[in-house]
């Protein structure tokens, strides 16, 4: 049975850097406006985004400000790609579609990184 949501909250949690990868059971508990309280029990799982995989899920997320990795990867993607072609594929006679290719991979890589 579902009960009528009225409000959807979304919240960031910070994992301390101390804690190892590994997965945990944690309670959320959330109080509503007359007091009442409900709890909800979460299996967390602590991971690096140092892969493919990372990046990946990285990339249909948001940054703390609620920008989407997805525009930052497709602006990173886009001007490297574009800067890539014309300053080393042009001038070496390198097919341009191969930019298209390194831009995709720097726009992955740019979202392994810690931001």
């Amino acid at each position: 049975m579902q009960i009528g949501i009225k409000t959807a909250i979304g919240f960031t949690v910070v994992i301390p850097d101390e804690y190892e990868k590994d997965t945990y059971v944690v309670n959320l508990v959330a109080t509503d406006e007359v007091g009442n309280k409900g709890i909800i029990t979460l299996s967390v799982k602590v991971t690096s985004y140092a892969s493919i995989t990372g990046a990946l899920t990285k990339l249909f997320s948001n940054t703390k400000n609620g920008i989407p990795y997805f525009l930052i990867f497709l602006v990173v993607a886009f001007i490297s790609g574009i800067l890539v072609n014309f300053i080393i594929f042009k001038p070496n006679k390198i097919p341009a579609a191969l930019s298209i290719i390194v831009g995709i991979v720097i726009g992955i890589l740019f979202l392994l990184l810690p931001i």
